[in-house]
């Protein structure tokens, strides 16, 4: 009965089974993911393997994945045909699934090929539940009477398969479906699905187009095609489509979800409220719609600043489906302080940017990161137009993403600037460390002036910012020209000066000097371990020598920038940072002794507004590096007498009494390198 043509089991070969042997450890220890990665890449090259199955059944059980119990036992029908268990457990994980026609067909199969079979008391129980199920939805459904059930099982699990991302076989068997199934258009918006998850746009615009052209009251049909033309950046063309959208009254539930997602793909937040409102009053009670349709409105609420009626639904949707992720990290975030918070998203990551597209950028990245940014912008390029549909997609991450879409989209536009950047750095959506790096991206590619003072959110609030287009990044490595030994005493002397123990962290920075003379870092250190011994004069001493013999190493500069501000020598002082405003990229502890550097030299010239700009640039690249600044930078903001405070009092109340040492600490300090 399987589609799958009977084939002989193949033997179970030794490496077969030292590789199954394995897979099983990992189920042993827990390592159910890695186990379930191993499995998939066994069965596809072994598919007439029959261990492989049962070992994919067990991993399916333990896991209570419905998706694998069921696909594991279609293929094992088709290599062990006598075996009565995989018929009925083919037909149990087809029920769990949702997909009734298809469990309809399995059990039935089932009770006429073993009517006395170990099962049959369930199985005749369960096709007495579901059978009527069934002919209530061929009422439903506009085919003709006498269909075939067999098409039916082959519509479900077409859409099953693609759902799951087995586009290849669930698109064959939507062809299948589709055939025998003329007058009926979901086989053939299945079809439009499976090119549309993988990422072929156009394709499946063009199938959707189709589908609406044959069947203009579809609704599925219009959907499809209104969400592919805004995901192409065609969105105008759409508009008839969504006008007509607008007036539909649908009985099925899933059908106001359809219609609420596809406003979603237009950005129109009160769109999705409005039909949201229609629903539950055409069908009733809020209980009568999806979960996804609560949490779709919740998002469009949460986006239009309803927040307490966002909450309501998210926790509505939450308790009718706890699977829901999309609605549990969306309460999540919305929780949590502004300046962490993504926003409200509506959709996951995958569901703008398929895999496939994913898959080429790494690519692009790869083949094009030994020749430089240029190569990475070219390849960038060539992938946009190879696949119509991704550049919006990234876009549209900026817009309404999850942090992961966002993220993504910062990462491409390190290289290639994409539709709404500016927005959005100047927006409220994004976490104050995304906004901030979409800002000095932004002026990296000329879209804002890079030196002077935009507005931007911080923590919540407007605030003006000093752009300098830094790409901040948090992948800091330990020196790579150390000895091995020289490395360990870093490590060690590091350790020690977090442990407040500068003696030790001093001896330690003398052995790795013996090994490595005259090394940066390592004078770094020594110059901070000297300052917290109250040896200033040395320490002045040492930085005067790491700055002459390593003019390019930024603690460096950073540190006679802040000891010549000491000895008033403000234009020396200033003439040693300026040379740091050409670099593009800084690491955190990089940034921030630079931040810090220059937050000493304003105040000390008095220039408190422009320091605090600064002390803002810090907060958002991380508010947790430096926490007595950012308490006594909020003290600050509550001053109303700011602009008449003296840079002596500015220093006292943005750091505190111990100013002067958090403060040369900090900016002299390096990242301390970890093993």
């Amino acid at each position: 009965m399987s589609q799958h043509s009977r084939r002989q089991p193949r033997p179970l070969k030794p490496k077969d089974a030292r590789k199954l042997d394995a897979i099983e450890a990992l189920m042993a220890a827990g390592h159910w993911d890695e186990a379930h990665e191993e499995l998939e890449a066994f069965t596809a090259r072994n598919p007439k393997v029959v261990e492989g199955w049962i070992v994919t059944m067990d991993l399916a059980v333990e896991t209570e994945n419905a998706f694998l119990v069921w696909n594991a036992s279609r293929h094992l029908m088709s290599l062990e045909p006598h075996a009565e268990t995989h018929t009925y457990n083919a037909a149990m994980a087809a029920a769990q699934l949702g997909i009734p026609f298809a469990a309809l067909v399995y059990i039935n199969t089932y009770l006429e090929r073993w009517p006395d079979g170990l099962y049959r008391q369930d199985a005749r129980e369960f096709q007495e539940a579901t059978a009527p199920l069934c002919d209530e939805l061929l009422q439903q459904f506009p085919i003709a009477q006498g269909t075939d059930l067999e098409a039916l099982r082959l519509f479900e699990e077409g859409q099953i398969l693609v759902s799951y991302g087995r586009y290849k076989e669930g698109r064959q068997l939507s062809e299948l479906a589709a055939q025998q199934l003329p007058d009926f258009p979901p086989p053939r918006n299945n079809l439009a699905l499976s090119y549309t998850v993988e990422g072929r746009l156009d394709r499946a615009l063009s199938l959707s187009q189709k589908v609406m052209k044959d069947y203009p009251d579809n609704i599925h049909a219009r959907a499809n095609t209104a969400q592919l033309l805004a995901r192409l950046g065609r969105a105008g063309e759409a508009q008839p489509i969504l006008d007509s959208l607008r007036d539909e009254t649908p009985d099925a539930p899933d059908l106001w979800r359809k219609i609420m997602e596809t406003f979603v793909h237009t950005g129109d937040d009160q769109a999705v409220i409005e039909i949201f409102e229609r629903a539950r009053k055409a069908l009733g009670r809020q209980r009568d719609l999806e979960p996804m349709a609560l949490h779709l409105a919740a998002v469009a609420y949460a986006r239009s600043g309803e927040a307490g009626k966002a909450q309501k639904l998210w926790k509505s949707a939450i308790k009718e489906d706890p699977a829901l992720d999309l609605a549990r990290d969306n309460h999540f975030d919305s929780r949590l302080s502004p300046g962490q918070q993504n926003g409200a998203w509506y959709l996951p990551f995958h569901h703008w940017l398929p895999k496939v597209w994913i898959e080429r950028l790494l690519r692009a990245f790869q083949q094009a990161a030994r020749r430089g940014e240029d190569d990475i912008r070219r390849s960038m390029e060539r992938v946009f137009q190879a696949f119509p549909g991704l550049e919006v997609g990234l876009g549209l991450q900026l817009k309404q993403g999850d942090p992961t879409g966002i993220e993504t989209a910062l990462h491409v536009t390190e290289y290639v600037p994409i539709p709404g950047l500016v927005e959005f750095a100047l927006g409220q959506r994004g976490s104050d460390e995304h906004r901030m790096k979409a800002a000095n991206l932004a002026v990296k590619h000329g879209l804002l002036d890079g030196g002077k003072s935009v507005t931007l959110y911080v923590a919540g609030e407007s605030r003006q910012l000093l752009l300098l287009g830094f790409e901040i990044h948090d992948d800091y490595q330990p020196p790579d020209d150390l000895p091995d030994e020289a490395l360990e005493c870093l490590v060690a002397a590091s350790n020690a000066l977090y442990d407040d123990e500068p003696e030790l962290a001093l001896k330690w920075v003398e052995q790795g000097l013996a090994l490595a003379p005259d090394h940066a870092t390592l004078l770094n250190e020594k110059v901070v371990a000297l300052v917290d011994l109250g040896r200033r004069e040395e320490a002045d001493a040492l930085t005067r020598r790491n700055a002459k013999l390593h003019p390019d190493y930024l603690f460096a500069r950073c540190a006679m920038a802040r000891l010549y501000a000491r000895e008033g020598k403000l234009d020396e002082a200033q003439e040693w940072l300026d040379t740091l405003m050409g670099r593009t990229r800084l690491s955190v502890s990089e940034f921030a002794a630079f931040a810090l550097a220059q937050i000493g030299l304003l105040m000390m010239r008095g220039e408190v507004e422009a320091a605090m700009s600064w002390v803002d640039m810090l907060e958002g690249v991380d508010p947790d590096l430096v926490p007595p600044v950012m308490s006594g930078f909020n003290r600050l903001r509550k001053r109303e007498d700011l602009s008449r405070l003296s840079p002596e009092e500015f220093a006292e109340e943005l750091f505190g009494p111990d100013a002067p040492d958090i403060l040369n600490r900090l900016s002299e300090k390096d990242e301390p390198a970890d093993n």
